[in-house]
């Protein structure tokens, strides 16, 4: 009755207001049993208790913390100076996103993650972590994606990282390893897998055998001389081999996946081994190609991006060198300090973005499909502004290229192609062809020469018939036992020289009395020439087919059908005797 008694003069004695402050009360402790007593945020971080995420970034936290909401799913903690995770890290086993990047961890302890089976995104890049030891990752069955990226590594426990079994991408770059090993057995499911910036000179074919899944393969700036076991990697898409020390491209031909090829900044200086035609995107950056032909880029019919900057020995770009590549979008050929050419057929009708920026051009060809560009960038050149570029103007003026400022000629040099009138780009008449140049005068020369061998031709024919009548004459005046005997051979000549050539003359009216130069032809190869002098013939050999010689005419009966003409001393050859002059004269003169 007591208690009865209390409770009714308590109610008695509380007014409405103390009914209505009560029922606030009550409110308030409900909604501070909903978050535990330890929920504390720290004033460094901001918490979202509805969203179950945390970011304490940059908070200068050396310990992690153990107040927070244990219900936390998303925790970041980057940029602190954390050492040490061990026990810690236990109060949140429903994590799901833990980063850690940017703080200064020195080593995981087995079973570190021993209670977080729903974590699937851990980020400990940017630590001081040397060692990756068995045990180290064990717990972590649903982890997907791992960055122990910017440690210090130098080796990877055999399996310490194939216990998180279902990982699917794997950041292992900037580190020091030498050497893979038996550290990635066990991930048949990672996909993705970053071993860039290391000390790797050699991969080798056992170390990628169980990696059947994987598709992005990053192995830039080590020092790799060759890549072995990329056969065994059937579903790999992306393969980034930049930085090395590659002299010849390895053998690709059997990842019929392949779309993406990086291998600038490596020693090449041939293309010559086969990469898959399933080629999207290829870099060829930074090498030591000096030209670049069909044959390099031949089989690649989709083919996509192709880009080849820096290089610094480049000289020559084929004008067919993009013909194996019909699907061609987009072209780079920037910073090449010794490509001062292009030639007219290389920019294909497919392209639609192209920068030679940087270059030594002093021409650009305009490309097969002009209109259809979407951007081009051409500065950094020598380019001379002529009427070869209008088109690079409209282009300007429709914003598909970047405008840029001539070289030359002298009045236009420095200024900006875009603010050029059209008569500014002008081109000087071609010179008319070599061929045109030369012909008329050649024409006068040949026709001058042609009238000038046909009068000595006239000349000749007129004088070696008239040396022919005297030759006979003289030959019967001495007789031909007498020109027998002064050759010396034992011959009888015949009677008449064969070259007696002419009209019949008056019997007995001329008289030879003159000087003449006698052409003399040889009968037959083997015989002696006659060479008649004033009083004698005398005979002589010689290899020449025609000789002359100086002889008189004597005050002889004139037998001769025409006296010799007077042509003072010459020497010179004579055409052989045609049919028609080596006929037989009749056996009595006239």
């Amino acid at each position: 009755m007591r208690r009865s008694a209390g409770a009714a003069a308590l109610s008695a004695a509380t007014p409405a207001s103390f009914t209505m402050r009560g029922a606030a009360l009550v409110l308030v402790l409900v909604l501070v049993q909903m978050v535990p007593a330890t929920a504390v945020c720290p004033a460094q971080c901001l918490c979202n208790h509805t969203a179950l995420t945390v970011s304490c970034q940059s908070g200068r936290l050396e310990h992690f913390p153990i107040q927070l909401n244990p219900r936390v799913q998303r925790l970041d903690l980057a940029g602190n100076r954390i050492t040490r995770l061990h026990g810690s890290i236990d109060y949140y086993t429903g994590l799901v996103s833990l980063n850690l990047s940017s703080n200064a961890v020195e080593r995981l302890d087995a079973l570190t993650f021993e209670h977080q089976r729903l974590l699937q995104d851990l980020d400990l890049a940017s630590n001081r972590l040397e060692l990756v030891a068995r045990g180290s990752l064990a717990g972590l069955r649903r982890l997907r994606r791992l960055s122990l990226a910017d440690n210090r590594l130098v080796r990877l426990d055999d399996g310490a990282l194939g216990e998180a079994d279902h990982l699917q991408r794997l950041d292992l770059s900037g580190n020091r390893l030498r050497a893979l090993g038996g550290a990635l057995s066990g991930l048949a499911r990672l996909q993705a897998l970053s071993i860039g910036s290391n000390r790797l000179t050699r991969v080798r074919a056992a170390e990628l055998r169980a990696l059947t899944d994987l598709r992005q393969l990053g192995l830039c700036h080590n020092g790799l001389q060759t890549l072995e076991g990329a056969e065994q990697l059937p579903e790999l898409r992306w393969l980034d081999l930049s930085g090395n020390r590659l002299t010849t491209l390895p053998d690709l031909s059997a990842l019929t996946k392949l779309s993406h090829l990086d291998v600038s900044a490596n020693r090449l200086s041939t293309l010559a081994a086969a990469a898959p035609s399933t080629l999207r995107w290829l870099d060829l950056s930074a090498n030591r190609l000096s030209r670049l032909r069909a044959a390099d880029l031949a089989g690649l019919p989709h083919l996509r991006q192709l880009r080849l900057c820096d290089s610094a020995q480049l000289r020559e770009v084929a004008a067919d060198a993009l013909s194996g590549c019909p699907q061609l979008h987009t072209l780079q050929l920037c910073n090449n300090s010794r490509l001062a050419r292009l030639p007219d057929r290389l920019l294909v009708a497919t392209l639609r973005r192209v920068s030679v920026r940087d270059c030594r051009l002093s021409a650009l060809p305009a490309p097969a499909a002009a209109a259809d560009l979407s951007w081009l960038d051409a500065r950094g050149n020598q380019l001379s502004c002529n009427c070869s570029l209008r088109w690079l103007q409209e282009a300007v003026a429709a914003g598909r290229a970047a405008d840029l400022r001539c070289a030359g000629p002298g009045s236009v040099s420095g200024r900006r192609l875009s603010l050029l009138a059209t008569a500014e780009l002008w081109c000087p008449p071609p010179p008319a062809p070599l061929a045109l140049s030369l012909g008329l005068p050649l024409l006068v020369l040949a026709l001058l020469g042609g009238a000038f061998c046909a009068l000595c031709r006239r000349r000749r024919s007129h004088r070696t018939a008239t040396a022919g009548v005297c030759v006979a004459t003289l030959a019967q005046s001495h007789g031909t036992k007498g020109a027998a005997a002064a050759a010396g051979g034992g011959r009888e000549w015949p009677r008449y020289w064969p070259c007696e050539v002419g009209a019949p003359a008056p019997h007995g009216t001329g008289k030879l009395h003159t000087a003449a130069s006698v052409w003399a032809p040889r009968p037959v190869s083997a015989e002696p020439r006659l060479v008649l002098s004033a009083d004698s013939v005398r005979g002589y050999s010689s290899d020449e087919q025609y000789s002359t010689s100086i002889f008189s005419c004597t005050d002889q009966p004139a037998l001769a059908l025409r006296p010799c003409r007077p042509t003072g001393r010459e020497t010179r050859s004579a055409r052989p005797p045609t049919g028609a002059d080596q006929r037989q004269p009749p056996s009595q003169p006239p």
